[in-house]
């Protein structure tokens, strides 16, 4: 009788504390693999919710996961000015292959309707990171036509760069890319939109095969070619947003559209500052610590239809 009471009074006060999801917590990793996205059967450079998840976790999860810089690995610290003409105005910078992203990950239980929480436990820069300015691209495209790049040495919570004497720039680093997929229906509403907005002469990046990534649904005369949204812009589902609040510390809030949310991210920044109006920042690649969490049909009762975040302070945890 002594032995049978062992196992149940823990049980039983395991329930009675709340503690059964913390008791169940398990924490996952997604290693980097490959010289590039294409590479790597873990990351993405389109959102479409046909692209499943290479990993499920459940809400209390955490998951560490290595990211990839914006541009995919083609700008290093030996790049010059030139390295960074995109081709389209005969140089080699393919934006093609931007945001390559970490991911899917599933998260169980979530359904269209609830919030999903993904909270930024850390963000472990690495020794080197860039900042570019591509002509043709970007806010100031007009204002700044030529190609220029600053190389950044990391250390110590600090970047210095050869480019730039005399500037030091502190760590505050945040996902530049963070989204999960929108349903089906969604996805085509999204892809009318942007496209009416392209018919008016607006830049918009519509859908293109080349280079996308799960190329097996996204590539060149595949099932969704047509349909796997581009990740430059910001939309319902999060993406592109480039919130320089996200610290370590800070929680992302997104409604769910489709079963697992469908989780991805990349495109780290060492610091940003009020927007991203060159088109970059101080571009990384990134170690990523999150921890996911779900507000079931929250979404849904308080009229949530896109991303919101929240933090207690902003300093760094």
């Amino acid at each position: 009788m002594a032995r049978k009471w062992s196992l149940v009074i823990p049980f039983t006060l395991v329930m009675f504390l709340g503690l059964e999801t913390l008791a169940a917590a398990e924490t996952f990793n997604i290693k980097r693999t490959g010289a590039r996205c294409a590479d790597d059967p873990a990351c993405l450079n389109r959102f479409h919710p046909a692209i499943l998840p290479v990993i499920t976790v459940k809400p209390g999860d955490t998951v560490i996961m290595e990211t990839r810089d914006a541009f995919d690995g083609q700008v290093t610290r030996t790049s010059t000015a030139a390295d960074v003409i995109p081709t389209f105005l005969g140089g080699p910078l393919n934006l093609n292959r931007v945001h390559p992203l970490t991911g899917p990950i599933g998260i169980a239980g979530a359904e269209p309707g609830d919030l999903l929480e993904v909270h930024i436990v850390d963000i472990i820069p690495p020794d080197f990171a860039y900042t570019i300015n591509v002509p043709g691209f970007g806010f100031l495209r007009s204002e700044v036509p030529g190609p220029a790049i600053l190389h950044w040495d990391i250390k110590g919570g600090v970047a210095t760069s050869r480019d730039l004497p005399g500037v030091r720039i502190h760590a505050e680093p945040s996902m530049g890319t963070t989204g999960i997929a929108l349903s089906v229906a969604k996805t085509e509403e999204v892809y009318q939109r942007e496209h009416e907005l392209a018919l008016r002469g607006g830049f918009v990046l519509e859908p293109n095969p080349d280079d996308a990534v799960p190329a097996s649904l996204c590539g060149p005369g595949k099932l969704f070619a047509n349909r796997c949204l581009r990740t430059i812009p910001t939309r319902e589902n999060a993406g592109n947003i480039d919130v320089k609040q996200l610290t370590p510390g800070g929680t992302l809030l997104i409604p769910v559209f489709v079963h697992g949310a469908l989780f991805a991210a990349g495109d780290a920044h060492y610091a940003q500052g009020d927007g991203e109006i060159s088109g970059t920042t101080m571009e990384m690649n990134t170690t990523l610590v999150v921890k996911f969490g779900l507000r079931k049909g929250e979404a849904t009762q308080l009229g949530i239809t896109t991303f919101q975040f929240e933090r207690d302070n902003l300093a760094r945890i």
